[in-house]
Parts: C-alpha cells; structure tokens; sequence
C-alpha cells in the first residue's frame, strides 16, 4: 500500500480490496486441486452444487460488507467469505466420494491453520506498523520484512513437507541433478 500510495495515488484507496482478492485466492487455489475428483467420479452436479451454494454466501456476505462499509473493500471481503466456504465444502464433498470424509475434515484442519496464522500475522503486523511508523515508503519496507520473519516457520515446514514427499528422489550434490 505505501508503494501504490507514493507512486499512484489515485489508486491507493483500492489496495484494501485488491489484498482482501487476493487473501481470497488462498482457498480457491487448495480446492482446485479437488475439483478433479468430481470429474473423475461423474459428479459435476454435486460440485455444482457447492459453488452455487458457496456463490450465494459471497453475494450475501459482499452485500453485507457493502451496506455495513459503503466501500468495494466491504464487497471485497464479504466475496472472500463465499471462497472460504467453498474449500472445505468442495475438499469433504471430493473426499466422501472417495469414502473417506474423515480425512477431507483432517485436510481441512491440517490447511486452516496456516491460514489463521497468515492472516493473524500479517494483520497485527500491518496495524502495529500503521500506529508507529509514519513513513509510508518505511512501514513497507518494515513490513515485508516482519512478514517474512512471521512466516519463516511457514516456509521452513513446506520445505520439511516437500523435502519428505520427494525424499530420496531429490539430488544430493550437483553431479547428481545432472545425470
């Protein structure tokens, strides 16, 4: 926001909702992954079925947001509600066709929590920044720089994740990537 303010100010008031877009992006991305599921089973209908149902909870929660703000970042943040239901709906509904609802509810959970710290982090962060920094091109800086201390465990544990998927098939030294 303090980039855009400083070199576009007219768009500056539009920041709020373009990160409210893309914080939604998140869930949209981890139930595409799912999605395939339903084709594979022959059941569009049922996927249908979760994105007109997730569909109607944006549109509420983006008219929500607008009667209670007056602004597109009320619309914005009520719309990312909607994806937030989808994920979980889409992710139980893909996984109870497989028969194994119980580990749709583990995945869901096992997603949820780095969303919760992401957004937590980067919330506190952007409000304490805003109360003591007053240079906006330094609360940037500051702020990407907390951020990506906040989210060091985050990384460090998809790293963790892929290092043990891939586990022996990853190359030891550069001798071994290119043989």
């Amino acid at each position: 926001e303090p980039v855009i303010a400083f070199l576009w100010p007219h768009l500056a008031a539009g920041s709020e909702a373009a990160r409210a877009a893309l914080f939604a992006t998140y869930p949209l991305v981890l139930a595409g992954l799912v999605t395939n599921i339903y084709y594979a089973h022959d059941r569009q209908m049922l996927h249908v079925a979760v994105l007109l149902f997730s569909a109607a909870v944006s549109f509420g929660c983006a008219h929500l947001g607008i009667t209670l703000t007056g602004s597109i970042t009320g619309a914005a943040f009520g719309s990312a509600v909607g994806l937030f239901v989808y994920f979980p709906l889409s992710t139980i509904g893909a996984y109870a066709l497989l028969g194994r609802p119980s580990e749709a509810v583990y995945l869901v959970a096992r997603a949820a929590g780095p969303i919760s710290y992401a957004a937590t982090a980067s919330a506190v962060t952007e409000a304490l920044l805003r109360y003591f920094v007053e240079n906006p091109l330094l609360r940037g800086a500051v702020g990407i720089l907390v951020v990506a201390v906040l989210m060091a465990p985050l990384i460090y544990r998809a790293g963790r994740l892929f290092r043990n998927e891939l586990g022996s098939r990853l190359p030891t030294s550069p001798r071994e990537a290119t043989d």
